[in-house]
């Protein structure tokens, strides 16, 4: 997967899991491609810090 952004900041977290804040790229299209690969990525509120399982990108989780 190629993906273009303007800053990606990785950290490692326990248990093999990572937590990735990417900054200038299209959200709908990211959570798509990981999904077409067999992965899952979970999008998280930074308000309030509950996470949505996402597989494919729906407008209510991007709100």
């Amino acid at each position: 997967m190629t993906l273009e952004a303007d800053s990606v900041n990785v950290q490692a977290l326990d248990m093999g899991h990572i937590v990735v804040d990417i900054d200038g790229v299209n959200i709908t299209e990211l959570i798509n491609k990981v999904a077409e690969n067999g992965d899952s990525l979970r999008v998280v509120d930074e308000r309030d810090s509950t996470e949505t399982p996402a597989t494919y990108a729906s407008p209510h989780q991007l709100l």
